[in-house]
């Protein structure tokens, strides 16, 4: 896992609001993140970015402040020049579904208005300060009612809204406090690519607006990060990563990989799989990322001993893996059922090292094998269920490399 930026072009911005040291987070004797450091700085984009297992939910629980890291140290830089060490940022919940969108983004606002009403009762009849907080606070709705174009749906109730309207309300609403440090999760996860490009419209739009404090803002989110400022512009991209693809109309490109992740549903109960589809001729770095993948799943499929653990299926993969040089230390699969896409796990069981579940018939696995590298990957994936006598996979799609020439 790394984090990459997108830095702004204003001078004055490299300044860092976010700064995390030496962090890492152990669940009993489970590493999750091991000494990880990075700066988000003002004016940048700056983006987790990672394979499953990784560890970046767990490293956004700790800046958040949900999860005490183990060792370590999370500073927040304001823009006011104080610093302090994050315990624990104010958590912004989702709109109440039963009020209208107004009504939202107006109840967003009610710690502003308190403090303009001295606290006291007496800021409803006539504290020329809450007056003009008060008209301000309408002001403000309206604007991020257009900046998220919900305008029209204003006096519709929040639970009424598409799902993707209503990812947009939340960013929108969380605007509307003023934050110093917005942080969002996979903001765009679950959404079609129409609901994706108007999310993505809203963070670029706040990104580049040209609005003045305490309404300017910085975002952690997807995971990605960035803090408008006067006149700012992105001027680099992050570099191209192994994606896990959402349908989306960016052409895909000659020489270069492609993870498809599909997942087949019934009643609910899913069954992920993964395959890569590389355009042209692979390269001969590719071909032995097929050879070591498929090798390493044949490994970790022909873990049929009774008693055998979870993370017996990942030690004979990353045994594999290690024989040619390369060393794998997160999960290799996760538990699957009754979930949804994108996020089919159940979060109960874990493909890795340390995990000593023992394997029982009907549990079901989403075995991940691949390579995930700086800056390319190979995935492949199946399926599992236990049975009685050994494993079952559960999709009957050819193990191997497509390749479009």
């Amino acid at each position: 896992m790394n984090a990459s930026s997108i830095q702004g072009t204003n001078p004055g911005m490299n300044d860092a609001i976010l700064q995390v040291d030496h962090l890492s987070m152990k669940f009993g004797g489970l590493v999750a993140i091991g000494d990880l450091s990075f700066t988000a700085r003002r004016g940048e984009i700056t983006a987790l970015i990672g394979p499953n297992g990784a560890g970046k939910t767990t490293v956004f629980n700790c800046i958040t402040g949900f999860y005490k890291p183990s060792e370590g140290m999370i500073t927040l830089n304001r823009n006011a020049g104080s610093s302090y060490l994050l315990e624990r940022l104010p958590n912004h919940e989702i709109p109440a579904r039963a009020m209208t969108l107004l009504e939202n983004l107006l109840v967003a606002q009610h710690n502003k208005l308190m403090k303009a009403s001295g606290y006291t009762i007496l800021g409803l009849f006539g504290f020329s300060s809450y007056r003009k907080a008060s008209a301000e606070s309408v002001e403000l709705t309206k604007h991020w009612l257009e900046k998220a174009d919900l305008v029209d749906r204003a006096d519709d109730p929040a639970g009424d809204l598409p799902y993707g309207a209503q990812r947009r309300l939340e960013i929108a609403r969380a605007m509307c406090t003023g934050p110093e440090l917005l942080c969002l999760e996979e903001p765009a996860a679950g959404l079609n690519p129409k609901e994706s490009a108007a999310l993505n419209a809203l963070l670029m739009d706040i990104k580049s607006s040209t609005l003045d404090p305490p309404d300017r803002a910085r975002h952690v989110g997807g995971h990605a990060d960035f803090r408008p400022r006067r006149g700012a512009r992105i001027r680099a991209q992050l570099r191209r990563q192994p994606c896990h693809l959402t349908w989306d109309d960016k052409p895909m490109r000659d020489n270069e990989g492609t993870f498809f992740e599909i997942a087949g549903v019934y009643r609910h109960y899913t069954w992920p799989i993964s395959r890569t589809v590389y355009l042209g001729k692979p390269s001969e770095t590719f071909l032995n990322a097929e050879k070591m993948t498929l090798e390493g799943m044949e490994a970790g499929l022909a873990v049929r001993k009774p008693g055998a653990k979870a993370e017996d299926i990942a030690i004979a993969f990353c045994d594999v893996l290690e024989r040619y040089g390369i060393k794998k230390e997160n999960r290799v699969g996760y538990s699957v059922g009754c979930a949804y896409p994108p996020d089919w796990g159940q979060h109960t069981m874990s493909l890795r090292r340390g995990d000593m579940t023992e394997l029982q018939p009907g549990m079901t696995f989403h075995f991940m094998t691949g390579l995930w590298m700086e800056d390319w990957g190979f995935e492949m994936t199946e399926t599992l269920l236990i049975t009685e006598t050994g494993m079952e996979c559960l999709a009957n799609v050819p193990r191997k490399l497509f390749v479009k020439n």
